[in-house]
């Protein structure tokens, strides 16, 4: 009876990491898409490769929309990778982060059709302010 016991806790145990680590993959995922996008904008505007600002306007389109993911990617409570606990007990802060990043990201987009390498920067940085903020709050730090 002991060795069913220990056995079915073990099943419990494996089928709740299961169903968890798909939506905690799903988050670092989308985390990884924001960084490439910011990572690609950054190296065009740092090594002032003016051939290459328009190209600004399709990452920030796609780090508009991936900003529209971030809440629903957060919303299940499903603790891991570099996300705090705060997360969820600080929901309400955390949405509000979230909304600022997407409107940012809407900022940038208006900048990035400028062509304006100035403008983008000014609104690169502002996205980059909103980005350190939600990550002192809500993200681990790398060890």
């Amino acid at each position: 009876m002991k060795t069913f016991i220990l056995c079915l806790s073990l099943l419990v145990s494996v089928s709740v990491f299961a169903e968890e680590k798909p939506a905690v993959s799903y988050r670092v995922n989308l985390m990884k898409s924001v960084g490439g996008d910011m990572g690609a904008i950054g190296d065009i505007l740092k090594n002032k490769m003016s051939a290459l600002t328009p190209n600004i306007e399709n990452h920030a389109v796609s780090l508009n929309s991936l900003s529209k993911n971030l809440l629903s990617a957060f919303k299940e409570n499903v603790p891991g990778g570099k996300s705090k606990p705060e997360v969820w007990k600080e929901w309400a802060k955390f949405e509000k982060a979230a909304r600022a990043f997407e409107q940012k990201t809407g900022n940038l987009v208006e900048a990035s059709r400028t062509g304006d390498q100035s403008k983008i920067g000014a609104a690169v940085k502002e996205l980059g302010e909103t980005c350190k903020g939600c990550h002192t709050d809500f993200r681990k730090k790398d060890k």
